[in-house]
């Protein structure tokens, strides 16, 4: 028996040297993800 994986992907730009900026908007992307009730996320480097 399989069972169904949500899985997000995310983008973002990343403003050089804004390190908290950076982290708080990843931190609302995998939130936004969490609240659409993803089990994964994917973050390309």
């Amino acid at each position: 028996m399989s069972k169904a994986v949500k899985v997000a992907a995310m983008q973002m730009n990343c403003d050089p040297g804004k390190v908290d900026r950076n982290l708080a908007h990843a931190e609302k992307l995998v939130g936004d993800a969490v609240e659409k009730e993803r089990s994964w996320f994917y973050c390309p480097s």
